[in-house]
């Protein structure tokens, strides 16, 4: 189970990794990738260790992570569990388990056996979790200083491999757009002639529609149905992301409904009609 995204970028980046700006509740917290086949195995072992799921997501369908802690210290250490790299739909396909976990290298730093994804991945992850993930919300300056400092980590091969796989899996637009944004803030030494061609192999691809942040909630759950392939997966996305289980509805409604479910599911799709703030 390779530990990634957060530690990835700290060691390849940062020379003391602890000094890297982090903004949550806990003392520590790491995030862990694992094959989708692995999920049972995985929680298994981390019960074992005297851990929980600390907190339930309030989306629906769930997302293919979750959060643990310790029973006896919840707020001292998280483990975020992943079995997919991005939560978005028409994401989790683009970066796989296997083609990480080859070129994955190790994060002594961690611990010996631990091991983070290559610069390549990491950048790459990087730029698509800023656009896939947190679309609408704010989105820390640090993301891009870390996509900075990769870049500069880069070997002259890998920063020609990461254009060539930004081309084959069809996230030119995203990464064009995150690089962008580092150069602008930081004057990430990159070829203006390659954002250039990233970007314009980004106007015929459909990744680069995230570009462009949904106003009303609505949109952006008929957007992630519009992701999923098949009649029938889409529908049922729609479904869950419109009329979540009671459990999913007594965490984001705790107040409740004199109406009960159903009138809960309405005070939703109220709210998704109404735009961001």
């Amino acid at each position: 189970m390779p530990a990634w995204r957060r530690w990835s970028s700290r060691g390849h980046c940062w020379r003391i990794p602890s000094i890297r700006p982090r903004k949550h509740v806990f003392a520590a917290m790491l995030d862990v990738l694992i094959r989708a086949s692995q999920v049972s195995q995985a929680e298994a072992v981390l019960t074992g260790l005297g851990m929980r799921i600390g907190c339930q997501s309030t989306s629906s369908p769930p997302p293919p992570q979750a959060q643990w802690v310790f029973v006896d210290a919840p707020t001292d250490f998280a483990l975020d569990l992943h079995w997919a790299l991005s939560n978005h739909q028409g994401l989790r396909g683009c970066l796989r388990f296997d083609e990480l976990a080859a070129e994955a290298q190790p994060l002594p730093g961690l611990a010996p056996p631990a091991r983070g994804l290559g610069r390549v991945h990491a950048l790459l992850h990087a730029c698509i979790h800023y656009y896939g993930h947190h679309r609408n919300q704010f989105k820390p300056l640090q993301w891009l200083l870390d996509m900075d400092l990769l870049w500069r980590a880069m070997s002259d091969q890998e920063q020609a491999r990461l254009v060539d796989l930004s081309l084959e899996k069809g996230i030119a637009g995203l990464v064009a757009a995150s690089l962008t944004l580092a150069v602008a803030h930081f004057g990430t030494p990159i070829d203006a002639a390659m954002l250039a061609r990233l970007d314009a192999a980004g106007r015929r691809q459909r990744t680069t529609r995230l570009l462009k942040a949904t106003r009303f909630r609505i949109l952006g759950i008929l957007e992630q149905a519009a992701w999923v392939p098949g009649v029938r997966g889409k529908l049922a996305t729609l479904r869950a992301m419109l009329f979540p289980p009671a459990a999913i509805m007594a965490v984001k409604y705790p107040e409740g409904s004199r109406f009960g479910l159903p009138g809960m599911w309405v005070r939703r799709f109220v709210d998704a009609l109404r735009p961001r703030r």
